[in-house]
């Protein structure tokens, strides 16, 4: 079974934004993302998951960034119109672009999407979270009536 994950490029990391069953669909999708300039990166990974063995080969298909736009004419947004320079005597600062990208055709086995489970890691984590204080507050309270029986005994 093959699945074509689209990922977007935002805050300096890939982002899950969508799975598509279709490999031109996929692909399609990913140069109108790009187009639309919104969004600094688009990638497309395929994932080729093998029930027998119950893992799944990820492969690359399509990386592209967003060229920066240093050298557009007019003043830098609420700016003076100056350039936006780094501290070596005026030379313009280098945006970094993209992450690291694998080496060309190489793989990587995983169980399930990275983004998948996040998610659930961090439903979990919020569940679990909210039953622990609900039990120190229980705890807390059966104590506190505890306390109380035993001053009014001793009154």
């Amino acid at each position: 079974m093959r699945a074509y994950e689209i990922q977007l490029f935002k805050n300096n990391k890939w982002e899950f934004d969508s799975y598509i069953n279709d490999r031109g669909t996929a692909m399609a999708e990913a140069e109108r993302l790009l187009a639309t300039n919104r969004h600094e990166g688009v990638r497309v990974i395929e994932e080729e998951y093998d029930p027998a063995t119950n893992r799944s080969k990820c492969n690359i298909l399509l990386s592209q960034m967003r060229k920066p736009q240093r050298y557009a004419r007019g003043p830098v947004r609420g700016g003076t119109g100056r350039r936006k320079t780094s501290s070596k005597r005026g030379a313009p600062r280098r945006r970094r672009t993209g992450g690291r990208r694998p080496a060309s055709g190489k793989t990587a086995a995983r169980r399930r999407p990275a983004s998948a489970s996040r998610q659930k890691k961090k439903a979990q984590t919020g569940t679990l979270s909210l039953l622990w204080v609900g039990m120190i507050i229980v705890i807390t309270g059966i104590a506190a009536l505890i306390g109380l029986q035993e001053v009014a005994e001793f009154l």
